[in-house]
This record gives structure tokens, C-alpha cells and sequence, in this order.
């Protein structure tokens, strides 16, 4: 929680960089726009995957809920597991 309200503080305390020409290759396709997508649409996102989430199961989708589940969980524990071996960390790690 401190990281994303410290997150959201740095965008707002540079908010001039979205409108302003003269920042170039920050104003046109920056790491700072990736910053506002993960700051403020994905965890809108998240809330409406849930919502969709909990209605499919009570329409009696619960199978291919479950299903989705077990994929969407089994890809982050691989994307993890590969960040560790590229670090050569352990992988005790997960």
C-alpha cells in the first residue's frame, strides 16, 4: 500500500509531463503512461473480473471459473519461476 500511494503521489506531483511538448519521447510513448495504466485502470479492471467472476458462478459458470483459475495461476507461478532462473536465484524463492 505505501509503494502504490507513493507511486500515485509521483504521478501526480509530475502530472505536466502528459500535457507538455517539450518532454519529447516521455510525452508521446513513455514508461510514465505504463505507470498510469497500472496505477488506476488495472485495479478498476480487477474489481470488474471479480464482479464477472462472482456472477458467472452464480449463473452455474463455476466450472469454467474454476478452469480460468487454475490457468491464470498456473502462468504466474511459471512467469515466476522463470524470473528466478533468470536471476539464478533459488527456487526455494517460490
Amino acid at each position: 500500500m505505501r509503494w502504490y500511494r507513493g507511486n500515485i503521489q509521483t504521478v501526480f506531483k509530475h502530472k505536466d509531463v502528459l500535457w507538455n511538448v517539450r518532454y519529447g519521447y516521455i510525452f508521446t510513448d513513455s514508461p510514465f503512461h505504463t505507470s498510469l495504466l497500472n496505477l488506476f485502470f488495472i485495479p478498476i479492471l480487477g474489481f470488474i473480473v471479480w464482479g464477472s467472476a462472482i456472477l458467472s458462478i452464480l449463473q452455474g459458470f463455476w466450472l469454467e471459473v474454476a478452469l480460468i483459475f487454475l490457468l491464470f495461476t498456473t502462468l504466474q507461478a511459471l512467469t515466476s519461476i522463470l524470473a528466478i532462473k533468470t536471476d539464478n536465484e533459488d527456487l526455494s524463492l517460490t
